[in-house]
C-alpha cells in the first residue's frame, strides 16, 4: 500500500485496433483485455535488441486507431487510512521519452468517499495532439495524481501510486487487409517505437 493509502490494482481496456502478435506468438483479443495486474512479472516481456537497446515492453500490448482517444480503466483499491478519502484526485501518468500526460485533462476524476475498491477511467492521448502516423510507448508508467481539494491542484512525491508496465500503439485500421487485422509487435518494436521516441513523425 502506498503511503497515501491508495494502490494500482490492474489496468484494462476495450480493444480497439489491430491485434496484435506478442513475442510468444499470442494473439489476446478478448472484449476488455486486462494490460496490467499487481502480480505484473507474468506480463513484463524485455526484448534485448541488436543495437544494444532493451525494449521493457509487455506481453499484452494493445493497439488504437489513429486520430482518437484511447480509453483505459485502472482499478484502484483505497485505504481506510488514506488522507485522501473525500477529496477530488486527477490521475496522470508519465513516461521516460514521452512529451505528454499519458491522462489527460479528460481523465476522469476518482472522489473516494469510503474505504474499498474504486475503478476510473482514463481517456489518454499524446496530449492535445493527435497524431496522423502510427505511435508507440513501452516502459513502466509513472502515476500520481492532482489533489483538486485544495487551493492549488500540484502533484507531489506524496501522491505517487506506483508504476505499470505498458505497451500500446496508435495504428491505422486501412492496415487490416495487409496484415489479416494482425501484426507482429517485433515489427512495431523495430520501426514506430523508434520513431516515436524520436519525434520524428510530429507535425
Amino acid at each position: 500500500m502506498a503511503p497515501n493509502g491508495i494502490t494500482i490494482t490492474s489496468i484494462v481496456t476495450q480493444q480497439a485496433g489491430l491485434n496484435i502478435v506478442n513475442s510468444q506468438g499470442e494473439v489476446h483479443a478478448d472484449t476488455q483485455q486486462v494490460l496490467w495486474t499487481s502480480d505484473q512479472s507474468f506480463l513484463d516481456d524485455h526484448e534485448n535488441k541488436s543495437n544494444g537497446t532493451t525494449v521493457n515492453g509487455s506481453l499484452r500490448p494493445a493497439s488504437y486507431e489513429l486520430n482518437t482517444w484511447f480509453q483505459i480503466t485502472m482499478n484502484v483499491v483505497v485505504d481506510a487510512q488514506s488522507p485522501y478519502i473525500g477529496h477530488e484526485l486527477q490521475l496522470q501518468g508519465s513516461i521516460s521519452g514521452w512529451d505528454y500526460p499519458v491522462a489527460s485533462q479528460l481523465a476522469e476524476r476518482l472522489t473516494p468517499n469510503n474505504a474499498g475498491p474504486y475503478s476510473v477511467t482514463l481517456f489518454c492521448g499524446y496530449g492535445s495532439y493527435l497524431p496522423t502516423q502510427p505511435w508507440g510507448l513501452a516502459g513502466d508508467i509513472a502515476w500520481s495524481f492532482y489533489d483538486w481539494s485544495g487551493p492549488v491542484p500540484t502533484p507531489t512525491p506524496s501522491t505517487a501510486i506506483g508504476s505499470t508496465r505498458l505497451e500500446l500503439y496508435g495504428l491505422t485500421s486501412q492496415l487490416t487487409p495487409l496484415y489479416n487485422n494482425r501484426v507482429d509487435v517485433r515489427f512495431l518494436r523495430a520501426f514506430v517505437l523508434p520513431a516515436t521516441l524520436t519525434n520524428t513523425f510530429k507535425d
